[in-house]
């Protein structure tokens, strides 16, 4: 619970740096999931708005704006 809030934290500390307020918070664990390093780490990875369409518009929308808003507390 302790990383969860801790993560949560460091993306709104990093979208007030970069002024990019959409990420992906990923963790790969174990070889078959393409983790290199083997220990426990997260990446956070910037999604700017991107106008996508054909066969990647489901992924963007997957992990476009919305959800981040619905679940995100007031506290910043």
């Amino acid at each position: 619970a302790e990383l969860g809030r801790f993560l949560r934290t460091l993306s709104r500390a990093l979208a007030r740096v970069t002024g990019v307020e959409d990420w992906n918070v990923v963790q790969n664990n174990g070889a078959a999931a393409a983790q290199v390093v083997m220990h426990m780490h997260y990446h956070l990875i910037p999604r700017p708005e991107i106008r996508a369409s054909g066969r990647f518009s489901e992924s963007f929308t997957m992990f476009g704006r919305g959800k981040r808003e619905e679940l995100d507390d007031d506290e910043a």
